[in-house]
């Protein structure tokens, strides 16, 4: 089939060249898809193409296809063309064939093309003509008549054999032309043809026949002789007064409006707030969008806003703005009338009975003197509380006497200052007198977990339902568990009732039958409900004790609550708590909530690493129900015990024996006042009281001369204020080297006259003498500065008892016969 794009239309039909080649020559579509149907085949066919500016003008082109062979010339606008009979097309076979065209360009070179060409086989009947019109500007004919020239209209046809007649008709003037080869076609209109047309819209109809039928086809036209004023848009009021009050909110909204100057059937767009709809301008002028339940729903309260706008046949554009509002709050009603037998209608059994009309009145702003009921003519002093509640009576012979069908019903309030108001109830008025309707009774459904919720709120469990046909004030039973429970049924059909909680602790775990009942008119009408009985569990709960079921030391001296929770356990009932072996009280609140207080001096005396704290409770049923709870308790800060480096560098050497030795530190942390630190250091054992957070250790001479030679520990141990005991550990190196020839008498504390004691003190063990190097000043008396008997009066200490009372000495003799004890007479 031939392709339905418009495309140019050159004085011979032809499509002119308007682009760059890429091909030194190429083959344009063969009636717009390079496939001939049957119908095709019947009428001759223009084959054509383009070259490059490599081709010469007037230069021959060969174009071959089903064995035959044609010619062609290219022209002044590189374009070549030629027509093929349709004798010659209806003699080739059906299928595909290649399509080729040759030519030389400027240099002698052959340039070549080729393309695909498809005959289809049939007798083309079932193809038919057509034809077209190629789009006309809506300003053309305002261009043409302003400037008063004549206007071409064209277009092509198809399935259609060149030389018919295409007849165009316009502002009923026939203009008549010819198919063209390629179906092309164009007509002129003159301009006083033009002038002669009317305002408004025209239709140009061009028709074609061809083997035994027409084709035809319409283009609307838009007609001006002038440029005219442009249209407008005018919008209604939105729902009459711009304010969308409580009502009106609640249904359809309306947009309208009125348009000038703009054709019908042009589209508006309404745009509202962010809701989009779009309109047609009909025949008056006017134009309606409807927006739905939700898109009003959707507009916010308060300021709204909506915007159209339009174009007319010029593209002029046209618009208009509103702002409405919406306000939902409902205007003022204080008389409101309750669903008359539930829903709004009386069948015939229900005319048989008295019937309730009942409402409320607003007691907010107004003290009412009187409400009357009118139904059907009459009226009904209403009875009205204090409440603001209000009911009349209508009686079954009323009721009998109401005409079928809706019946107005209507409320009148009177207030104390004389003011009116009336609310109106439209009621449906069934036919018959009732024998047709039978009583009935429904049970509204219970949730599956009904039972459970009603137990788990400490509530009774709410039972209701309808009753039809029936009069207000019979009885309703229901029976739950072989017990019965009754109510009325209310003005409407309505009924309700409570299943007491008690009762449902009763029921056994599954399943259970609720049933009810209604007698009315000698007939009882039934409805049974299967119910889940699902009740909840006891469970007593504690709550993280101290927050975090972890006892620090700080929290132990003072006095803690313990909290819990119970559920579904009655309030009063008394829980029992433990720990640490002992026992505390509690007793379950309403809000099912308990307490007890932990004193501080049961804290303190809880010395494990955990304790478990247990509850316990009986349910007022029997049910034992107990939880458990592990605290942790918390070990105290501990003490910490520094120790400076002894001698500085770890290290004693022979010159620092002479002097006394202070080993000092601190304590860090917890500590009672008065502690005492113990000291063991090579065989001996010390003791002293800290200064504050200060301790200090001073060892004489003679003591550090009682260190082995090597590696001696120093070993410092107290307990802390809660009995951790705490300790810093240190080595000593302790350098005993020969120190003879570093000592004097002087420096011994000697004088001369003891000269032979000091060389006795200064021999070694085995006996030696001493060492010929000692100085010693002859002329100097040596004696001891204090006498030995003083000096060993209570050194010596007893090691098993891990006590020493040595005291300091300062004489350096004492010291080395301390040293060298084994040389002293007795010693």
């Amino acid at each position: 089939m031939a392709s339905t794009r418009p495309v140019p239309y050159s004085e011979n039909g032809l499509i002119p060249s308007a682009i760059q080649l890429v091909s030194p020559i190429i083959i344009d579509s063969v009636s717009g898809n390079d496939l001939l149907n049957a119908r095709e085949k019947q009428v001759d066919q223009l084959i054509s193409g383009r070259v490059s500016e490599e081709i010469a003008v007037g230069e021959s082109v060969t174009v071959e296809a089903f064995g035959q062979r044609w010619q062609a010339t290219v022209g002044n606008d590189r374009v070549w063309s030629l027509q093929v009979p349709a004798s010659d097309i209806l003699s080739f076979p059906a299928g595909d064939t290649v399509l080729s065209a040759a030519v030389n360009d400027m240099d002698g070179n052959q340039r070549f093309a080729a393309k695909s060409l498809t005959l289809q086989a049939g007798s083309g009947n079932e193809y038919s003509a057509r034809i077209e019109v190629n789009p006309v500007a809506d300003d053309a004919i305002l261009n043409a008549i302003v400037a008063g020239e004549t206007l071409s209209f064209s277009g092509r046809t198809y399935n259609v054999a060149s030389g018919k007649t295409v007849t165009v008709t316009l502002n009923d003037q026939d203009y008549t032309t010819q198919v063209q080869p390629g179906g092309f076609w164009r007509i002129t209109v003159p301009n006083e043809d033009l002038q002669a047309l009317d305002n408004g819209r025209a239709s140009l109809l061009a028709s074609v026949a061809d083997l035994t039928e027409t084709a035809a086809t319409s283009q609307p036209l838009l007609v001006a002789h002038g440029v005219t004023e442009a249209g407008s848009l005018t919008l209604n009021a939105i729902a009459g007064d711009d304010i969308l009050d409580a009502n009106e909110a609640q249904g359809l909204l309306s947009v309208s409006g009125i348009s000038q100057g703009i054709t019908a059937g042009n589209t508006v767009e309404v745009v509202v707030n962010d809701i989009y709809h779009y309109a047609l301008i009909q025949e008056d002028g006017s134009w309606q969008v409807t927006l739905t339940h939700d898109e009003v729903e959707s507009l916010v309260e308060g300021e709204n806003y909506v915007y159209v706008n339009s174009y007319d046949e010029f593209y002029r554009y046209s618009a208009d703005t509103s702002v409405f509002i919406v306000d939902r709050v409902p205007p003022y009603q204080p008389i409101t009338i309750d669903n008359v037998s539930g829903d709004n209608s009386f069948y015939g059994r229900e005319k048989r009975v008295d019937q309730v009309i009942s409402g409320m009145l607003d007691e907010s702003n107004a003290d009412w003197q009187q409400l009357t009921v009118q139904l059907n003519g009459k009226s009904y002093n209403a009875t009205l509380t204090h409440e603001g509640a209000w009911s009349a009576v209508i009686p079954s012979a009323d009721m009998l006497a109401l005409p079928v069908g809706n019946v107005l019903l209507r409320a009148q309030a009177i207030s104390e200052n004389g003011d009116i108001y009336t609310s109106n109830k439209v009621i449906d008025v069934a036919g018959g007198r009732g024998n047709s309707y039978s009583a009935r009774v429904t049970l509204n459904p219970l949730a599956e977990d009904s039972v459970f919720n009603a137990l788990e709120n400490y509530q009774d469990l709410s039972v209701s339902g309808r009753a039809y046909n029936a009069a207000s004030g019979k009885t309703i039973t229901v029976t739950l568990n072989g017990e019965h429970y009754t109510t009325e049924v209310q003005d409407g059909g309505y009924w309700q009732l409570n299943i007491p909680r008690d009762a449902l602790h009763a029921l056994s775990l599954g399943t259970a039958t609720l049933l009810a009942s209604l007698a009315d008119l000698g007939e009882t009408a039934t409805s049974v409900q299967i119910i889940n009985v699902n009740k909840p569990q006891p469970q007593i709960d504690i709550d993280p004790f101290t927050g975090d079921n972890s006892l620090s030391l700080a929290e132990s001296q003072q006095d803690q609550p313990l909290t819990g929770t119970a559920q579904h356990i009655q309030s009063g009932q008394n829980i029992t708590i433990t720990l640490g072996g002992k026992d505390y009280s509690a007793v379950t609140s309403t809000d099912g909530h308990w307490a007890t207080l932990i004193p501080a001096a049961d804290l303190q005396v809880l010395t494990n690493d955990s304790e478990v704290i247990e509850a316990r409770v009986t349910t007022e049923r029997g049910v034992e129900v107990s939880t458990a709870e592990l605290l942790l308790i918390q070990d105290p800060p501990r003490g910490y015990i520094t120790m400076s480096p002894v001698s500085e560098d770890y290290i004693l050497t022979p010159e620092e024996a002479l002097s006394p030795l202070t080993i000092s530190g601190t304590l860090e942390g917890p500590f009672a006042p008065g502690s005492r630190l113990e000291m063991v250091i090579g065989d001996s054992i010390y003791y002293t009281i800290p200064d504050g957070s200060t301790w200090s250790f001073t060892l004489s001479p003679a003591e550090l001369a009682l260190l082995e030679e090597g590696s001696n520990t120093v070993y410092v141990r107290t307990n802390d204020a809660f009995g951790h005991e705490v300790t810093a550990v240190q080595s000593l190196l302790v350098d005993k080297a020969d120190i003879a020839d570093a000592l004097t008498l002087d420096a011994l504390g000697l004088q001369a006259p003891h000269e032979q004691d000091a060389l006795l003190l200064l021999a070694n063990d085995n006996g030696e003498p001493p060492r010929e190097s000692l100085p010693i000043q002859t002329e100097t008396p040596v004696s001891l500065a204090t006498p030995v008997s003083e000096i060993w009066s209570t050194v010596m200490q007893d090691r098993a008892s891990e006590t020493s009372n040595l005291p300091v000495m300062e004489n350096a003799l004492a010291e080395m016969l301390v040293q060298h004890h084994s040389l002293l007479p007795n010693g």
